[in-house]
């Protein structure tokens, strides 16, 4: 949800054919990870950045930062 609110902060960016690029405002090769309420701030302003964040899953446990491995569990 947080990446949503991100987006809708600011006016998507432009590409180069002048259609709207959704995820134009994330730069993954930026040196520094900013933390959310950061991310707000630089978004508000027209900024890209690279974005500190992790996942949890369905049952809300503590979020893992990603390892590219899907798992899969039982909800009960």
């Amino acid at each position: 949800m947080a990446t949503l609110a991100l987006a809708d902060a600011a006016p998507l960016p432009l590409s180069a054919d002048g259609g709207i690029d959704a995820m134009g405002w994330l730069d993954p090769d930026q040196k520094e990870v900013v933390p959310i309420c950061q991310a707000f701030d630089q978004r508000r302003r027209g900024e890209r950045l690279r974005l500190k964040a992790v996942a949890s899953d369905s049952r809300f446990r503590a979020g893992l930062a990603p390892s590219g491995q899907a798992m899969a569990g039982l909800i009960e």
